[in-house]
């Protein structure tokens, strides 16, 4: 039994020893020299370990994009009666920019021991990746120069002459603009062209209306994009065999490709001047018109006055002047909607207000023009657009008699809390004794008490109104949001995206509705956990990649109901 025990011992010890003793680290890429737009492998390998490394690939990633890993590998073998175990982690990565890019040293972990890594030196050149690649991917605009809010149409296509299957892939985050996916197709439809003297398969992944936000040269991320491509194998059935040739063309491996558009810039050109007072920040061409729903109405019934703007541009990024109604009308906050024309590459479409108007005088009404000056891209010119004159009738209603003093809405306000209605009947007085203290006493009294309690008043008022304007501010945007996310829709990541964009301009009280996941995360920098922020942009995400993604249906019947509870969480948090 000693004999067996100390037999065991000694072949622990032996393979332990073997492995402790014989670690060693290798970091490698299977290339030093490629050019923008490809892809190199970035491999760890720990060899001799008996665990897997632990590595922080974070310092890395300043000039590279990670596109996938870490991907992990084990080998164990017995050589001569010694084991053999290798671990290895693997990443792909992208560089962001031509030149010598360094991948620093790496700490690694392995076991209860820590390690370096050596810095690896990757030379990266402006070379165009169509030449000679069997796969690559064109980003084609339209334009050369646009102005701020002019439409800007990216379309990536995808180039090959091997089998490739893209898998899902994911929007790139266009800083800096307002986009809008024009086309994506829900499989991929590819037509025989001829590039540079060799015959290629195109189709198109992907065109996007995007809507600069500010001046200056501007850049547009790659997409990326990963697949299985079919590589011919180097397998040989034997070097006299009279069926080689046939039997080795029908051996392929299947293979995973990285990759990737390159990167595009555009110049955003400024306004010309003489701006217009009322600019609010439509680029294009519109026309606006209005129109009533009936022809008459009575005093305190209500009516609906629609405003129509029709056009092409950046529509659903600007809002209408505030329309300055009689005073004998009450006017409510109007109903917003907005139809795009799906059949064209320019965003095209009818933006409609229904405000709902309620008169409080008998007799004709005249309802203003409404007026928009807007940018023209086209001639490069100032242009205007305004509506006709509405006139309606308005006809004495049963409760007017009782309201012949025809109040505006903030007089009937201020009736109700302060006034009350004069007596008009006769009155009857009786005599009453003379008091022994003079009246002027008694105002002096009244003077005194009334200034004195004043500013307790004042206090009280003031921080109810604040108070109760901003609870209505978010209550309202919140109420809003969750009847929005009720309506029926065959695009539920599209409504998803707006309803969280919308209860933001509005939560937030933000200057403009233009916004996009980079600048939702900056204004709310501080003012929610980064937990929750992680989730947000995440969800954001989602809703981009489930529109064109072919891996988005497995959240079709989830996005909403994710985007309502959300929301709650981010109006309880919100400081």
């Amino acid at each position: 039994m000693f004999r067996r025990l100390a037999f065991y011992f000694f072949i622990f010890s032996y393979f332990s020893s073997t492995i402790i003793f014989a670690q060693t680290l290798h970091a490698t890429v299977d290339a030093t020299q490629i050019s923008l737009g490809e892809t190199i492998t970035y491999k760890i390998e720990a060899v001799g370990a008996s665990e897997m490394p632990e590595v922080d690939i974070l310092p890395a990633l300043k000039q590279f994009d990670l596109l996938s890993g870490p991907g992990q590998q084990t080998n164990i073998q017995w050589i001569n009666g010694k084991m053999s175990s290798n671990y290895s982690l693997t990443w792909t990565l992208s560089p962001k920019k031509t030149g010598t890019l360094t991948i620093p040293k790496l700490w690694v972990k392995l076991g209860d021991k820590t390690y370096q890594t050596t810095s690896v030196k990757i030379r990266v050149g402006k070379g165009n990746v169509e030449n000679g690649s069997a796969i690559f991917i064109r980003a084609e605009l339209d334009k050369e120069s646009i102005f701020v809010g002019e439409q800007l149409t990216v379309t990536y296509k995808l180039y090959r002459n091997v089998n490739f299957s893209p898998s899902p892939y994911n929007l790139p985050d266009f800083v800096g603009f307002w986009s809008e996916v024009v086309y994506t197709p829900r499989s991929l439809k590819f037509r025989n062209v001829r590039l540079n003297g060799k015959s290629y398969q195109v189709a198109d992944l992907l065109k996007v209306a995007l809507f600069p936000m500010k001046t200056g040269k501007q850049n547009i991320p790659p997409i990326h994009i990963q697949g299985q491509m079919e590589k011919k194998s180097k397998r040989n059935r034997g070097r006299n065999s009279a069926f080689d040739p046939f039997f080795n063309s029908f051996f392929t491996e299947t293979i995973t490709k990285q990759i990737r558009s390159p990167e595009k810039s555009i110049f955003v050109k400024t306004y010309p001047k003489e701006k217009p007072f009322d600019f609010s920040g439509a680029v294009g061409s519109f026309k606006i018109s209005t129109e009533l729903d009936t022809d008459s109405a009575k005093v305190n019934e209500g009516f609906t006055f629609i405003v129509r703007l029709k056009g092409t541009g950046n529509l659903g990024q600007f809002s209408l002047s505030e329309i300055q109604f009689p005073e004998t009308v009450e006017a409510f906050p109007p109903k917003e909607n907005f139809k795009k024309d799906a059949f064209r590459d320019e965003l095209t479409g009818v933006s409609t207000w229904e405000y709902i108007l309620i008169p409080r005088q008998a007799g004709k009404l005249l309802l203003p023009r409404i007026k928009m000056s807007y940018f023209n891209p086209k001639n490069q010119r100032w242009e205007k657009t305004q509506s006709q004159v509405q006139e309606i009738s308005i006809l004495p209603g049963e409760i007017e008699k009782y309201n012949s003093g025809k109040y505006t809405k903030r007089e009937v306000e201020l009736l109700g809390k302060d006034i009350r209605f004069i007596h008009t009947e006769s009155t009857e007085f009786s005599p009453i004794q003379k008091s022994f203290i003079s009246r002027s006493v008694i105002w002096i009294y009244l003077l005194a008490g009334f200034f004195a309690f004043m500013p307790i008043w004042i206090n009280k008022a003031t921080d109810y109104r604040l108070s109760t304007a901003t609870g209505r501010l978010s209550r309202g945007a919140l109420k809003k949001s969750k009847k929005s996310l009720k309506q029926k829709t065959d695009d539920p990541f599209t409504l998803a995206s707006q309803t969280i964009y919308v209860y933001f301009f509005e939560r937030l009280d933000l200057s403009s509705p233009n916004l996009d996941p980079a600048l939702v995360k900056n204004e709310l920098s501080g003012r929610i956990p980064n937990e929750l922020s992680q989730r947000l942009m995440t969800l954001l995400q989602q809703c981009d990649s489930g529109r064109f993604a072919p891996g988005g249906e497995a959240l079709v019947d989830t996005i909403l109901f994710d985007t309502k509870n959300l929301l709650i969480q981010l109006e309880s948090k919100l400081k």
